[in-house]
């Protein structure tokens, strides 16, 4: 294959005979390879002199934005802020092999979202294999988009419960309030000041 052989060999260093084919099919090369990265690399490479030697400098750059974000994890970083540093490292590698649609579907876009989750903090663990184990893989953004979901409710403090749970344990509620107040009246006709919130702890009143 021409183009496998030029950015695998040296410039030749005979002048005549095979070297003006050489030339021809380097060009041709370096040509296609310009074409096929985005404006911003082109011009990172549109000074080198050979094929080979442009496609050795992709080829370090993608291994080395591909290894940090393969390397990425979650660490202190809210869910919001590694998204981000995630999506930005993601970028960078796109703009370095520009994927056509199907491979974007099929590889690129299936990988990211495993890298993106692989580094997440352990207490998304159970969502994680939820979503690589499912039917369909999600898309970066949908991924995203359910462990926003799931942080909130990780956000918050020990012991408070959400308007909406409390809507749904209401029958609950009711009984417990109910027992209490048994109970406080058998202290006495002054007990009333004695009544303890089963909700909050405080002395006073029941809800």
């Amino acid at each position: 294959v021409i183009e496998r052989d030029i950015i695998e060999e040296d410039e030749p260093t005979n002048k005549s005979g095979k070297y003006i084919t050489w030339e021809e099919d380097d060009s041709m090369v370096m040509s296609w390879i310009m074409n096929s990265v985005q404006p911003q690399i082109a011009s990172t490479i549109t000074y080198y002199t050979t094929a080979k030697e442009m496609w050795e400098f992709l080829r370090q750059t993608y291994s080395q934005v591909e290894e940090e974000l393969h390397n990425l994890r979650q660490g202190s970083q809210d869910l919001s802020q590694y998204f981000a540093t995630v999506k930005a490292t993601y970028e960078r590698l796109k703009f370095l092999r520009r994927p056509c649609k199907s491979c974007y579907k099929s590889h690129f876009a299936p990988t990211m979202v495993a890298k993106f989750l692989a580094g997440l903090s352990p207490e998304y663990a159970a969502a994680k294999d939820q979503m690589l184990t499912g039917s369909e893989i999600p898309d970066l953004f949908d991924a995203y988009n359910r462990l926003s979901r799931l942080a909130i409710s990780l956000s918050q403090p020990a012991g408070v419960t959400p308007a909406s749970a409390l809507a749904v344990g209401g029958g609950r509620g009711h009984d417990s309030t109910y027992s209490t107040r048994g109970r406080g009246i058998g202290r006495g006709i002054g007990g009333r000041g004695r009544f303890q919130c089963t909700y909050c702890g405080k002395i006073g009143h029941l809800v």
